[in-house]
């Protein structure tokens, strides 16, 4: 499974505000449903209203998935997940 440490993530992330919006996800609170098998891993995160979005990531394919509305690749709650 690929290793991914905050530097990583942060190359990883389309620019800093992205970066810097996924670091405010950063509390058990915002977070339900985290799980990990293998190289998957994925959760829902919420941030202020009562939606909450699904993000999923395979690791070693650097392939993921969100439901968010976000137009940026990968979205603050993939880098959060990270």
């Amino acid at each position: 499974m690929a290793n991914w440490d905050l530097e990583k993530v942060q190359r990883f992330a389309p620019d800093q505000l992205t970066f810097e919006r996924s670091e405010r996800l950063l509390t058990p609170t915002r977070w339900k449903s985290l799980g990990q098998k293998g190289g998957l891993i994925w959760g829902e995160c919420r941030t202020s209203g009562v939606t909450w979005y699904k993000t999923a990531m395979e690791l070693d394919k650097v392939r993921s998935f969100s439901n968010s509305p976000a137009t940026e690749y990968p979205d603050k709650y993939i880098l959060a997940l990270l």
